[in-house]
């Protein structure tokens, strides 16, 4: 298998390198042979040290072999083989190393992950990887945080996996890196918590990072973004019975197909213009602090952005 092979490889490799350091120390030894005692202390030294360096050489590199075919043992035993031969689904893993800053540890974990998240055809799990081994490069996040972040937006959104489409919401996801004042790491671990209510009231994943980036170039961190966001959408779905009488006198309408038409900014942008300066009506409408705060900074400073 690939960790017998590799074990011979660096056999042969430590072999050839002994040899050589040993065809070396034997030109300096001739070279140095009458200066006396203290030379060949330094000598049997810097033998020693080499020893000891390619040693640690190959047991780290035993280690690393070991924890890779044990990251890849457990793949295999949720690894749908009739969609993906485990072989195969190894040596893209290690191709994967060669085109990432990633262990072959990390990245066999994050097919792991990909897998149990449900995306289950291996062939599907395996796009996934490649565009999360990408992201997590781009964006400096591990790969099981690039798994993460792409498989919460194409299951939260229904998303069928592709080549392109995973190109595109990986794409997506650096963007938002690039314009907001976010990184990888802060997207992975807040945007999940938003998704699913976005998608529910019909938020497209451009609108909704779009503005998660408008919010932390506002001086909102990622997090409490995320958290604002949702809890405006979730009034919006769920509003109050004073909020329905409030809707109905201003005579706004707030569903899915509208926010997928139109869009969620230009639905709060209706929003603030019928209210105007009505501070008492919009804090109705978003009684939850959180969200009022959020609603405001989109509807106003942060609406351009």
């Amino acid at each position: 298998d690939f960790m017998t092979k590799e074990l011979k490889r660096l056999g042969v490799a430590s072999q050839r390198e002994t040899a050589k350091v040993g065809r070396d120390f034997s030109r300096l030894k001739k070279t140095l042979a009458g200066v006396g005692g203290a030379v060949k202390l330094v000598g049997f030294a810097l033998k020693a040290a080499f020893a000891a360096a390619i040693f640690m050489s190959i047991r780290g590199a035993v280690t690393t072999l070991r924890e890779f075919s044990r990251a890849m043992s457990e793949v295999r035993t949720i690894l749908d083989e009739t969609t993906l031969s485990f072989d195969f689904a190894k040596e893209r893993v290690i191709d994967l190393t060669y085109t990432t800053t990633a262990a072959g540890k990390e990245i066999a974990k994050g097919l792991y992950q990909t897998l149990s998240a449900g995306v289950t055809d291996g062939a599907d799990a395996m796009t996934m990887l490649e565009g999360a081994s990408k992201l997590s490069v781009g964006a400096l996040m591990s790969v099981n945080e690039a798994v993460d972040l792409l498989t919460n937006t194409f299951n939260a959104y229904g998303m069928t996996v592709s080549e392109e489409a995973v190109t595109a919401t990986a794409d997506l996801m650096f963007q938002t890196v690039k314009l907001g004042k976010t990184t990888g790491p802060e997207l992975a671990h807040s945007l999940g918590m938003v998704m699913p209510v976005a998608s529910s009231l019909g938020v497209s994943i451009e609108e909704l990072n779009a503005m998660l980036a408008a919010l932390t170039l506002g001086g909102m961190d990622t997090a409490m973004a995320s958290t604002q966001l949702r809890q405006a959408m979730v009034q919006l779905l769920n509003p109050s019975d004073d909020a329905k009488k409030l809707m109905k006198e201003y005579n706004i309408e707030v569903s899915a197909a509208r926010v997928q038409q139109e869009g969620f900014l230009p639905v709060l942008a209706d929003i603030r213009d019928k209210f105007g300066d009505n501070a008492i009506a919009m804090r109705t409408l978003f009684p939850n602090i959180r969200a009022l705060v959020g609603v405001m900074a989109l509807a106003g400073n942060q609406f351009d952005s």
